[in-house]
């Protein structure tokens, strides 16, 4: 009996989503005992990057996958500093980490296409870049003192045309979106401040992931109801199927782990009815 996967994956806010509050973690906390949750996430990574490293080496052979939560795009809606060609113009070429819109969105096609063809049983789950503190990032770039060459300035609205890209490659895939950017812009209309949910002024804070966590374990649960964790077998023998004079296979830990499976499939019936009555009553008086 071996453990599925969950991976998450995507660049440096999907690799900083295991810390507390990040969906990473979430995830591996909520799938305890049912699969093993993977960080795939990788810093500086753009759609471009991410379609290469999926095609090359990603996952290790033998991986079962479940879900893929993929979160990329914020690299890629960098704006390149000066368009000149300068002393530095050939740093920038190598490091520059805009792809434009166009190209995002057939990166991000093929990557969904892609997953889909290896893993055609796995869910899939997009997220889109998110909103920004300009201030903070320009202030950082400023202390750094780079060559305008080098310097990738970021702005929200042009973020924006990344994230209707990422939803109109979920609508057409048929996968589920979660609009980040609209879930951040939506708690600062509300009181938040763009401090509390980012830490960097790009990269979120435990209370800037736990927005997304909520939104993103919801969806989970309504698109993919198969993936709710009371639905699920756990990934192991009953602890008693091991007894000192028997292995899970022989005769006793046959019959101790079949007793262990109903009595457990009776009380995960149980909660999973209670769940869904809770839920219909929330939705009943919202």
């Amino acid at each position: 009996m071996g453990y599925p996967h969950i991976i998450v994956t995507g660049d440096s806010i999907a690799q900083g989503s295991f810390a507390p509050g990040g969906y990473g973690a979430a995830l591996a906390q909520r799938y305890a005992g049912k699969a093993d949750v993977l960080n795939r996430g990788m810093g500086g990574y753009n759609s471009h990057q991410l379609l290469l490293k999926l095609r090359s080496d990603l996952l290790p052979a033998g991986v079962h996958p479940l879900l893929f939560v993929v979160h990329i795009g914020t690299n890629d809606s960098a704006l390149d500093g000066s368009q000149t060609v300068g002393t530095f113009q050939f740093c920038k070429a190598q490091l520059t980490v805009q792809v434009s819109v166009n190209d995002y969105r057939t990166n991000l096609t093929s990557i969904v296409g892609e997953l889909k063809s290896s893993y055609p049983a796995a869910a899939i789950v997009l997220l889109t870049p998110s909103t920004l503190n300009v201030a903070v990032t320009r202030a950082a770039e400023d202390s750094m003192d780079l060559p305008e060459d080098l310097r990738h300035y970021r702005q929200p609205d042009n973020t924006e045309h990344y994230v209707n890209a990422c939803v109109g490659v979920g609508e057409g895939a048929g996968v589920p979106v979660i609009n980040v950017f609209d879930l951040h812009e939506a708690a600062v209309a509300v009181g938040d401040k763009l401090e509390d949910l980012f830490s960097d002024g790009l990269h979120f804070t435990a209370k800037g992931y736990e927005i997304v966590t909520r939104a993103l374990l919801k969806t989970i649960d309504s698109r993919y109801p198969d993936l709710r964790p009371l639905k699920m077998s756990e990934a192991f023998p009953a602890f008693f199927s091991y007894t000192h004079d028997t292995e899970p296979e022989g005769s006793k830990g046959q019959r101790a782990n079949a007793i262990f499976t109903r009595l457990r499939a009776m009380y995960e019936a149980e909660a999973l009815a209670e769940e869904e009555a809770k839920e219909a009553a929330a939705t009943k008086g919202g």
